[in-house]
């Protein structure tokens, strides 16, 4: 199955490599990330936890990255200090022996959604 993700104002531009005293990453930046990744079971619907013996287990991938950055989420004047990103989509990208991610960064906007920050990734 392909998913396409589309962001209003997104581009495909190069990955933006940044220093610690330059502005933080914004909602649909491409950019390259390096890290740890590894699999998390989640409560999924119809309750997401609130009915254990009912709700479905979801799996998320979450990418603990080796350098923390700064992210300026678009609902939100606060900057977000930036540990691990939620990792999709994985059915044809990563596996958990990568370290080296390239994709679409994005706010959370679900509860699918298991960290603050996305990371969606590209070929």
């Amino acid at each position: 199955m392909a998913l396409t993700l589309t962001c209003g104002g997104c581009s495909s531009a190069a990955p933006t490599k940044r220093t610690q005293s330059q502005s933080p990453f914004t909602d649909c930046q491409v950019v390259t990330l390096t890290g740890q990744l590894h699999c998390e079971p989640f409560f999924g619907p119809p309750g997401y936890g609130e009915n254990p013996d009912e709700d479905s287990v979801e799996s998320a991938y979450i990418l603990v990255l080796d350098e923390p950055f700064d992210y300026a989420v678009d609902s939100d004047p606060a900057i977000l200090r930036v540990l691990e990103v939620h990792v999709g989509p994985i059915g044809r990208f990563p596996k958990l022996t990568d370290h080296v991610f390239h994709g679409e960064l994005a706010d959370a906007i679900s509860g699918h959604h298991r960290r603050a920050v996305m990371l969606f990734l590209v070929p």
